[in-house]
């Protein structure tokens, strides 16, 4: 690491200014996990990462305070980093501590359940606005409900859920089946919505074709047909 020509020597390889983080519009911290497991990371490297990733934080949030500005962080994949190691106290300083800086912390994960399992990182005490999509998982969705404290919307979550499929349903008032095959189709890509801990509905956004076409939303790799 610190050996000019060490193996790892490109970790330490550019300086980084406490102005250009300070004055940067945005800030990425890529954990360069794509396509690895956690295993496949040197366990030195990845807590010089993580201890990177809460000074950087940190210093993010108690200058844009200084600043008089809000800052916006987002914790994407957050299954994914959830499974590194020291993640939560990371995250815990930053979801709790930086409330009271004027942070404003975005959390996105696509595997609600281990946040559901046991709440050790916090998120849900200190949840005030979500979005919820379709969850494949009844029992998921019932719990999600629950702990969010929006059990008279559990129906309309369902009808998200059946929406995804190819044949959907119409539920009634009790949440059961009326043997429909296109009802609910307008809930499609529609997400729970709560905003501030008062205000909840359901909403979606219409994309325009190109854009909802486009390669920003393409995952996988682009098929090409071999020419005969």
């Amino acid at each position: 690491y610190l050996s000019p020509n060490g193996t790892r020597a490109y970790v330490f390889g550019d300086r980084v200014t406490t102005e250009e983080v300070t004055e940067a519009k945005m800030v990425l911290c890529s954990f360069g996990m794509k396509g690895k497991s956690q295993s496949m990371v040197d366990e030195i490297q990845m807590g010089l990462t993580q201890l990177y990733a809460g000074m950087l934080s940190s210093i993010r949030s108690n200058f844009s305070k200084a600043q008089g500005r809000f800052n916006v962080k987002v914790f994407e994949e957050f299954q994914r980093y959830s499974g590194l190691p020291d993640a939560d106290k990371v995250f815990k300083v930053a979801i709790t501590g930086g409330r009271k800086l004027g942070d404003v912390n975005v959390v996105i994960t696509n595997q609600p359940s281990e946040l559901l399992s046991s709440d050790k990182f916090g998120v849900f005490e200190n949840t005030t606005s979500f979005a919820i999509g379709g969850v494949a998982d009844e029992k998921m969705r019932a719990e999600l409900c629950s702990r969010l404290s929006v059990e008279n919307m559990k129906t309309e979550l369902d009808r998200i859920a059946l929406s995804m499929q190819k044949k959907t349903v119409n539920l009634d008032k009790s949440g059961s089946s009326d043997g429909g095959s296109q009802g609910g189709s307008h809930y499609r890509r529609s997400f729970l919505v709560r905003l501030d801990r008062r205000d909840t509905t359901i909403t979606k956004v219409r994309l325009p074709e190109h854009i909802a076409m486009s390669p920003l939303f393409r995952t996988g790799p682009e098929v090409k047909e071999e020419s005969k």
